[in-house]
């Protein structure tokens, strides 16, 4: 199994067309992972568990150290009137 740790180094992994892309600031998961009734479904799904079991670990020791690097979180868009109404 391939290393993988998030929020360190800028890295991917990719399982099926789900990929997990992570950096010092954050940890990106977007695509699509299609699990079947059969053994590599399972070791797909094993390995994604253990990455995000990994990743959950990571973050909590970057929040232990302080590391606030990240950018701000989004704030929404203050609300205007709508032009066409």
């Amino acid at each position: 199994m391939e290393t993988f740790k998030a929020f360190a180094e800028a890295q991917a992994i990719t399982l099926g067309d789900l990929t997990l892309e992570s950096d010092e600031s954050q940890l990106a998961l977007y695509g699509k992972l299609t699990l079947l009734a059969d053994q590599p479904s399972q070791e797909r799904l094993d390995h994604l568990i253990a990455l995000l079991t990994q990743a959950k670990a990571d973050l909590a020791a970057a929040i232990a150290r302080g590391d606030t690097s990240g950018p701000a979180p989004d704030k929404p868009l203050p609300s205007v009137k709508n032009p066409f109404a």
